[in-house]
């Protein structure tokens, strides 16, 4: 484990020197701030309902950014932890010194989780104060737990996408196609996955039944209640479809995380998780699965340059 902290902590060093680190964190305190801009505006304005929260609306904004925020740094800091030494030539370098291969990926993986957790935790640590200082917000202690708790599935988003990067990484000479494959992936999963889901849904369940007139589409209660079933219906299909991709996991979670129910107006952590336990498990299955990949194939692979 000591050589693997030595990897890690050259590679953090390493990291923290690059400009695309503090871009990305400087992208994530500024993604706080615009959003809580965004629904001071609203709010300002009247747009807000009346029994919403100022912190709270800010933590869905922020949710929604998250879904492509948090996979962009976990590709960043993953597509070239190895196809990047060995494009450079340093790789057969490394490895020929006293270190074995799971060492040396060790020390990638323990460097990345820190980095992620560390662009996350100082935007989040710089971003809520400034926020709190620029709107003249007031912080209750239940906005402050559902704000933390989100901490929670967008950093499994960044490991996921992490996870993915350094598989791909593993297996490729060049860390540009590293970063084609790992985008290409999100764009699948985050992109077309929705439109895979709908399409199987529309073509399981047929067209929707017609709306009667003066009916308002706007407000469910009003729906007659074939079309309320076939609405209920419809989202069981694409939840269903939508069930490995991490990108909707995240959405499921941080969505209960800023549901506020009429019995329960503090958050309950453990109701929750108890919940939306799929929403940590999916993201959870795709790190260890992508990591165990990257070690088999790390180890068997013979390094010709």
């Amino acid at each position: 484990m000591s050589k693997a902290w030595i990897v890690a902590k050259k590679e953090i060093k390493d990291n923290i020197k690059s400009a695309r680190f503090w871009g990305l964190l400087g992208l994530f305190i500024l993604l706080i701030i615009v959003s809580s801009y965004s629904v001071g505006f609203t709010f300002r304005f009247g747009g807000a309902a009346p029994a919403e929260r100022f912190f709270r609306s800010v933590g869905r904004s922020l949710a929604n950014s998250f879904q492509y925020i948090a996979p962009i740094i976990g590709i960043a800091l993953g597509f070239g932890a190895i196809a990047g030494e060995r494009e450079k030539g340093t790789l057969r370098l490394i490895l020929s010194r006293p270190i074995y291969r799971d060492d040396l990926l060790n020390g990638k993986i323990l460097a990345g989780t820190i980095l992620i957790l560390l662009a996350i935790g100082i935007s989040f640590v710089i971003g809520i104060p400034v926020t709190l200082v620029l709107q003249k917000a007031n912080l209750t202690g239940d906005d402050l737990a559902r704000l933390l708790f989100l901490l929670v599935p967008a950093i499994l988003l960044a490991l996921t996408y992490y996870a993915i990067s350094l598989f791909v990484s593993v297996n490729t000479n060049r860390s540009g196609y590293a970063l084609v494959v790992a985008v290409v992936v999100w764009i699948f999963l985050t992109f077309v996955m929705p439109l895979i889901s709908a399409f199987v849904a529309s073509s399981i369940l047929g067209p929707p039944p017609a709306l009667p007139t003066g009916i308002n589409a706007t407000r469910p209660a009003q729906l007659p209640p074939q079309l309320q079933q076939y609405e209920r219906n419809y989202r069981q299909i694409t939840g269903t479809v939508q069930l490995i991709s991490p990108n909707a996991q995240f959405n499921t979670l941080a969505n209960a995380i800023f549901t506020v129910q009429r019995q329960q107006s503090n958050l309950d952590i453990g109701a929750v998780i108890a919940q939306n336990w799929t929403a940590i498990l999916v993201p959870t299955i795709y790190i260890v699965v992508f990591v165990v990949l990257s070690y088999m194939f790390f180890v068997r692979r013979q390094e010709n340059k």
